[in-house]
């Protein structure tokens, strides 16, 4: 099996998806509507329920029918469910307000494996397997350099392509100009991190409805900041 998609390759395929279900992302800073996007346009089912002790797995996505194990209440034991093909089951714990950002990046992150791996997973697994592939914390929250295992590569491409959905790549640099009050040709290279720069990621984050981390990430990718401790001037201060 081929695993190995190029930056730029999801980079397009994120513009192809983004065309198909509405346009005008790609033309206007916005949040996408994660639960629309998923459930209309994907024809995804989506479930709720307790997948770990630890809330250490975020999301869940099933490529064939086939039985989970899932947590009750308390989180002290475990009970069979049965998962249809095409459904995503994201953690309870998501649902806190805290976690809007990780929430939403969670439901795309689901729905990039479906976009790009139903095919793997569905050769890969048969009916008694079900086909049923839960997605830990470490792999969603991932920014891994190397990439060594098929996984490695599968969730890279599934965290890759969600980056690219919720924060499309001109409106991301359209946004952080604006934001900058710069023009996108005079940055020649990365910017050095500074404390105001990093206060902008905030409102940045804030209009895409996404983590301040997975915002930073996302203009580093683009190479509009370096990603290093803030730069001081020479009597300590914080130059912004």
């Amino acid at each position: 099996m081929h695993y190995v998609l190029s930056r730029a390759r999801i980079e397009h395929f994120a513009v192809e998806v983004l065309n198909q279900y509405k346009p005008d992302c790609l033309t206007i800073p916005q949040a996408l509507d994660v639960y629309d996007f998923m459930e209309n346009f994907m024809k995804l089912t989506i479930d709720y329920k307790n997948l770990s002790p630890d809330e250490s797995i975020l999301g869940l996505t099933s490529f064939n029918d086939g039985i989970y194990l899932v947590w009750n209440d308390d989180r002290t034991k475990q009970y069979p469910i049965e998962v249809k093909n095409g459904t995503v089951i994201l953690e309870n714990a998501l649902l806190d307000s805290n976690h809007n950002g990780r929430e939403r990046f969670t439901v795309i992150h689901e729905c990039s494996h479906q976009i790009l791996h139903r095919d793997i997973f569905a050769r890969a697994f048969n009916l008694s397997t079900g086909g049923l592939v839960s997605c830990a914390r470490r792999h969603i929250e991932s920014n891994k350099k190397k990439l060594v295992t098929s996984r490695d590569w599968i969730e890279w491409q599934a965290n890759a392509l969600a980056a690219t959905m919720l924060m499309p790549k001109q409106m991301t640099k359209k946004v952080f100009c604006e934001k900058m009050m710069i023009a996108s040709e005079e940055i020649k290279k990365p910017i050095p991190l500074t404390l105001g720069i990093d206060l902008l990621l905030f409102e940045m984050a804030d209009v895409f409805k996404v983590s301040h981390k997975a915002m930073k990430i996302r203009v580093e990718q683009l190479g509009l900041i370096q990603n290093r401790v803030y730069d001081f001037d020479f009597e300590g201060v914080v130059v912004i």
